[in-house]
């Protein structure tokens, strides 16, 4: 039995598979076994971890007939991994030179199930020194020893003297093998393409009895700025898809329950806490990054996208935050009737009118552009809409819906809804509790959209969207 398992998911990194194996060939320590899982890469990769395979015994290639996603790839690593210890390794990243010889150190007779070890970073492309050197911080933190559901929390949950909280990654984590065989039995066989990390690291935390960190033993090299950085810019299309991969993360952590895990212990009740901190911390990542990557013209369409799929009051909880947070920031300031805050304002009313207010940090701002939009809102947008065919959000949106995300209520039923998930016993989802006013929720009218005539007044509407 080797010492170390290496589980290396791959799919289409040709420029970088030969040094990220041979980063691992190269260690001082070399008692190990290799497994790369191509995901049935179509670029150079199977041909490089052919050539590398045959040089030396140690790289075992495991090949998917069809892509599978990262999650699926390392748990059929996991699934075929030997060691006493499991290493997850990108295949775009490397480990650290001498990395594995110093954590044999912090391993040898060790009885914690995971053991948390410090990364490098190495800024690419357009990240500077400066933000990998950040980065670096927000990673090599914790210290000591945690057991028990103190491991969940030190992660999934903002508890009041949680003041570093550690991130969720998998490939700066020792997992011993009694831990990370009970892990692939519970984890699901679901395709998870985003944050999948999250719940793995979820799943693992879940089922631990003690981790513990030797943050200062640095291991892994991660290059960051290669592959998906997620600071360009995303269409609406690739947006909601982002936020549909989002959602089924949510929904594969929200699955687990304490009867799957007997040997977790974790109590129902945390379990199902730090679920909820996930969802909003999930939805929280959406709803930014639709914020730092759409264009302003795009927001409106993705917002409704994420309502369907999320849920209205997840969606308008995330709007009221942005425009509580953008608030803040213009404390003071002077802002006019074409600022962020009113755009997110309009998204808001738009999904649901009435039935959730504002926030009062957007009430507070109003005042301050009402000079300028007591200039005839109306006659600042003359010219912008073509008569009859551009719906209008509100008199001070120069925004338009797309109406094909319009669907009629029989589609509506059909799509994915993760209304509920936030309150803090989730399997009240069920039907035990709060049937009633998730029931009301979802009745609520999402948006009437209508066009306007010469005379500015509403002429004709749209079929309402109804969540």
């Amino acid at each position: 039995m080797p010492f170390y398992s290496i589980v290396i998911p791959a799919y289409n990194v040709g420029p970088y598979i030969s040094e990220c194996v041979t980063s691992v060939l190269d260690q001082d320590d070399r008692d190990f076994e290799i497994l790369v899982v191509d995901d049935a890469s179509t670029d150079e990769t199977p041909r490089l971890l052919a050539q590398l395979a045959a040089k030396d015994p140690r790289v075992h290639v495991i090949t998917q007939q069809a892509n599978s996603g990262r999650h699926l790839a390392r748990l059929i690593g996991l699934e075929n991994a030997r060691g006493r210890w499991m290493l997850f390794l990108d295949g775009d990243d490397q480990l650290h030179e001498g990395g594995l010889s110093a954590l044999r150190t912090q391993l040898e007779g060790e009885d914690a199930d995971l053991v948390r070890f410090g990364m490098s970073v190495v800024p690419k492309g357009s990240v500077s020194h400066a933000q990998a050197r950040q980065m670096e911080a927000s990673y090599n933190t914790g210290e000591g020893e945690l057991s028990g559901s103190a491991i969940t929390q030190a992660t999934y949950d903002d508890m009041p003297g949680n003041q570093s909280r550690v991130l969720w990654s998998v490939v700066n984590l020792a997992v011993s093998s009694r831990l990370a065989m009970a892990a692939a039995r519970l984890m699901t066989r679901r395709r998870l393409d985003r944050l999948e990390d999250a719940y793995e690291n979820f799943v693992l935390s879940a089922l631990a009895r003690k981790e513990r960190f030797a943050t200062g033993t640095i291991v892994y090299d991660y290059y960051w700025g290669r592959g998906v950085t997620g600071s360009s810019r995303l269409s609406p299309q690739e947006q909601e898809r982002h936020c549909r991969q989002i959602a089924a993360v949510a929904e594969a952590m929200c699955a687990l329950r304490p009867a799957d895990a007997p040997e977790s212990s974790v109590s129902a009740m945390e379990l199902v806490r730090t679920q909820g901190w996930f969802v909003g911390e999930a939805a929280r990542h959406v709803s930014t990054e639709m914020i730092l990557r759409l264009n302003p013209a795009d927001r409106p369409q993705a917002f409704l996208s994420f309502a369907r799929i999320w849920g209205t009051s997840i969606a308008i909880g995330q709007l009221n935050r942005l425009i509580a947070d953008r608030a803040h920031r213009c404390a003071g300031q002077k802002i006019g009737p074409d600022d962020e805050i009113f755009r997110l304002a309009d998204i808001a009313r738009t999904l649901c009118l009435d039935w959730y207010p504002l926030p009062k940090e957007f009430e507070a701002v109003r005042p301050r552009a009402m000079g300028a939009l007591a200039k005839d809102s109306r006659a600042a947008h003359a010219g912008t809409a073509t008569e009859g065919e551009a719906p209008l959000l509100s008199s001070s949106s120069r925004v338009s819906m797309d109406p094909s995300l319009l669907l009629p209520p029989d589609a509506v039923q059909e799509t994915r809804n993760l209304d509920g998930l936030l309150s803090p016993f989730p399997i009240a989802a069920t039907g035990e509790a709060g049937e009633g006013t998730d029931a009301a929720h979802r009745r609520t009218r999402i948006g009437i959209f209508c066009f306007f005539n010469k005379q500015g007044h509403a002429d004709r509407y749209l079929e309402p969207l109804l969540d």
